[in-house]
């Protein structure tokens, strides 16, 4: 590795990633070639994405994927005397240049990683960082390219030799393929449908799963299920430190094989349709669990405590009907905008979460919007009552097969807001479904509920109109209920139906968001060094990196207005212009933002006001109720160090245009105040680690935003439970009780960050540093390792200067601006 003390490459490990190359290529090697050229790809897919046809095509000798990142490291390789890395890139190059389009595509996972080892042997500068990213985004780009030519019409070569690898190949294939989604942006909306439906086709087929959708550490917790289904039994159990639900498939001794297969296949797409979705109103899904019953694959969510919505609002006396209507009829929008169609929506599939909220669940007949008659036809799954007409018999309306749609989702929504406010199903004094099919093909309908409101109940009657045509989208459902609620109670989230919001994140982006060159864009920082802080006691290991960087546009053009002190301010000079440190605090829903807010105050009793943006006083409990109703700009300050102003981003993380754009907004007017104290010092980007997915699509998309002179820093917190799994892994190791204590910190540090660094390097501006909190929901756990990072985040001296005087946690950023 570079010293850096003078520069010079050391030797020490890379004859080992030489070694490691050569193995790879070896075993390569020694399968089949899938013999599949360009020549097979429609000529109108290929162009600029780095494969010609035969007549302009590309020399044998070129490398079909990641040429650029090769050709780039290939260049960097030659500043100094690296022999042996020059050898392992020599020797990717040739065998990457003499596989043919399949099989570079099924082996790009494996050339990125080595690509990715080999360049972090170099020592890189800022340009250096820059062309990589660069590099690797137009590498990404292009992969993402060759498979949209791969998801055309049916009979497409190239899509059908995807579609026949088999075993390790079809592996590799679906990893890759689900990748790209992850990294698929909001703008390429149809590209990742089509993408998606290129994976399930090839799951189903070859009986493979992507491999990231698999989790490993859920611990079952009770020996019997709690509930059980059609199709699987639900079991509560643990994963990282938190109840999760597992959903065993239920397959008995003597199911033959080809059902065996069918349940796979129900279960596969499940899976992959729930594994894109991310809305406050849908169940999260967590991943694939292989481990607690060995042979069946569970799929692991949240445990809802509160179960479903019917027992909830029998609890609570049917309070807040048309809140939790309005909710599940924003989740069922979001599921239409993403193609999918729901299939079983009703009572008992509605989970209620612990702040109260609807969140639609089970997706085991969930289905593309388009999918192909011959494999729906099949699922005649879901329960008669909630069934629309034209499922129950689908010759009467003309139609060939049964095959659900939009239509019939909206009709089962419009039973669901009979059966909330009845607390029974559909046709309860009918017993047999039969008789309830017969009454369903006549036109008649459950009873409007006495307690029912007109303006719904005339919703109600649209949504379950006999004709399928005449029945709303739920997007306009949820207008409608917007505007027809007596006092327009209901507000919408800002989630808009048909932006992607599922999780990953986002490198295929246009041209003109590209990073820009430019060196002098670089925010001035000082050295960029890499420094590692480890503090036991306190219960936390931080890792600090070098400074955002800041490229051209708005945020560019708002830098040259403020203006950064270049003479040192006494403290009562600073207090008096500057009496409040103002902190943006971000994160998904249960990341911690609260909790650090209220350990960074030391606030033991929680006690804080909240005022608008007029320094109106409003009723805190606004900041407890729906995000729709919350403001960004809203100034929360706790009543222990009143010194902190917040600002809580709820509602407007969602990665949307909408959110990304209000976030923007309210950052560029925070740096246009004049008054130092109104400005944004800092951003904290909270980001749970108790999940496989430490970065989800929405957070991505704000790391490619910039942020100006407001430094982020990255705030991963839950990081207890990543401590805990290290400690049993090194334990399971052989290693003694007192050592495993003291290495776990650094070894969970170790394999997060592996985790955390494909991230890392696709972002467009990255935090300016790293904070790894633990147990910061126990009284006598503080904040100080979050003190120390932001306070070596801030340029600004007179910012530093307010917020050592401001915080009460580090004795060593208080000391250290006294001594100055």
């Amino acid at each position: 590795m570079f010293s850096r003390a003078n520069g010079v490459l050391n030797d020490i490990g890379n004859n080992q990633i030489n070694q490691q190359v050569e193995k790879w290529i070896e075993m390569r090697l020694k399968r089949k070639s899938m013999g599949f050229n360009s020549e097979s790809i429609p000529s109108e897919s290929i162009h600029g994405v780095g494969i010609g046809t035969k007549d302009e095509g590309l020399p044998l000798d070129t490398p079909k994927v990641y040429k650029n990142l090769l050709s780039f490291l290939i260049d960097v390789s030659h500043r100094g005397s690296v022999s042996s890395l020059r050898r392992a890139l020599d020797k990717l190059s040739r065998f990457m240049s003499s596989r043919d389009l399949i099989s570079s595509l099924v082996e790009s996972r494996g050339y990125r990683l080595h690509l990715l080892q080999i360049s972090a042997e170099f020592k890189l500068n800022s340009s250096d960082d820059r062309h990589l990213h660069d590099a690797l985004r137009k590498d990404e780009e292009a992969i993402a390219g060759l498979l949209s030519s791969a998801i055309g019409s049916e009979g497409n070569k190239f899509k059908d030799a995807l579609l026949a690898l088999k075993d390790e190949d079809a592996q590799s294939c679906a990893d890759l393929i689900q990748d790209v989604i992850d990294k698929c942006s909001p703008e390429r909306d149809e590209f990742k449908y089509q993408a998606q439906r290129l994976l399930v086709k090839l799951c189903e087929a070859q009986d493979v799963l992507p491999s990231s959708l698999f989790i490993k550490g859920v611990i079952r917790q009770d020996t019997d299920a709690h509930f059980g289904g059609s199709f699987g039994d639900i079991y509560r159990a643990t994963y990282n430190g938190s109840e999760v639900a597992i959903k065993r498939i239920r397959v008995f001794q003597d199911t033959v094989a080809s059902e065996r297969r069918k349940i796979f296949k129900r279960l596969c797409r499940e899976a992959l349709l729930w594994r894109t979705l991310k809305h406050p109103f849908l169940l999260p899904f967590f991943g694939v669990d292989s481990d607690t019953f060995p042979g069946f694959f569970c799929l692991v969510s949240p445990w809802m405590a509160k179960g479903t919505i019917l027992r909830h609002l029998g609890e609570n006396g049917g309070q807040d009907i048309d809140l939790r209507l309005f909710e599940i009829a924003q989740g069922l929008a979001y599921l239409h905008s993403q193609h999918i169609i729901h299939g079983d929506l009703r009572g008992s599939n509605i989970l209620v979460d612990s702040d109260n909220h609807a969140c639609i669940a089970d997706f085991g007949l969930a289905v593309f919007s388009d999918v192909t008659l011959g494999t729906n036809s099949s699922q005649h799954g879901g329960s008669v009552r909630w069934m629309a007409p034209e499922l129950l018999d689908p010759g009467t309306f003309g139609l060939e097969h049964f095959r659900r749609t939009f239509a019939s989702d909206v009709y089962s929504f419009a039973c669901v807001c009979t059966e909330l406010y009845t607390g029974d199903p559909p046709f309860n004094n009918i017993p047999h479904g039969a008789a309830v099919l017969l009454k369903v093909m006549k036109g008649e309908r459950p009873a409007r509920p006495f307690r029912m409101g007109n303006w719904l109940w005339n919703i109600v009657e649209m949504c379950w109109n006999q004709e399928n045509a005449g029945r709303p989208s739920m997007s306009e459902v949820v207008k409608m209920m917007q505007s027809r609620c007596p006092g327009r109670q209901l507000v919408p989230l800002a989630i808009q139906p048909g932006e992607a919001v599922n999780g990953g994140s986002s490198l295929l982006i246009n041209e003109d968001t590209a990073m820009s060159d430019d060196p002098t864009l670089t925010r001035r920082s000082g050295e960029h060094s890499r420094a590692t802080v480890a503090n036991e006691s306190a219960g936390s290991v931080t890792s600090t990196a070098g400074p955002r960087q800041v490229s051209g546009g708005i945020m560019q053009a708002l830098r040259s207005r403020i203006a950064t002190p270049h003479r040192r301010e006494s403290q009562e000079v600073v207090a008096e212009q500057v009496p409040r440190f103002r902190v943006l605090v971000m994160g998904r829903m249960n990341a911690g933002k609260t909790t650090i807010m209220q350990a960074m105050t030391r606030s033991s009793d929680g006690l804080f006001v909240v005022h608008d943006q007029d320094g109106n006083q409003i009723n805190s409990g606004s900041i407890l109720q729906s995000s729709a109703g919350h403001s960004i700009g809203w100034e929360i300050t706790y009543l222990s160090n009143p010194g902190f102003v917040f600002h809580n981003s709820r509602g407007v993380e969602t990665g949307s245009r909408n959110g990304i754009e209000k976030l923007r907004d309210f950052i560029e007017r925070r740096l246009r105040r004049v008054p130092l104290n109104e400005k944004l010092h800092v951003i904290w980007y909270c980001l749970p680690t108790d999940t496989d997915r430490p970065l989800y699509r929405e957070e991505m998309a704000f790391f490619q935003q910039d942020t100006g002179d407001v430094p982020v820093i990255a705030v991963f917190t839950k990081f207890e439970a990543r401590v805990t799994k290290a400690f049993s892994q090194l334990r399971d190791n052989g290693m003694s009780v007192r050592e495993a204590r003291r290495h776990a910190p650094e070894k969970a540090r170790q394999d997060f960050e592996e985790l955390f660094s494909e991230r890392k390097l696709q972002m467009r501006y990255p935090p300016a540093a790293y904070v790894y909190l633990q147990n910061v929901n126990k009284p006598e756990t503080t904040c100080d390792e979050l003190s120390l990072v932001t306070h070596r985040a801030i340029q600004a001296e007179a910012v530093s200067r307010l917020f050592a005087m401001v915080q009460r946690n580090s004795v060593e950023v208080s000391m250290g601006t006294a001594l100055v």
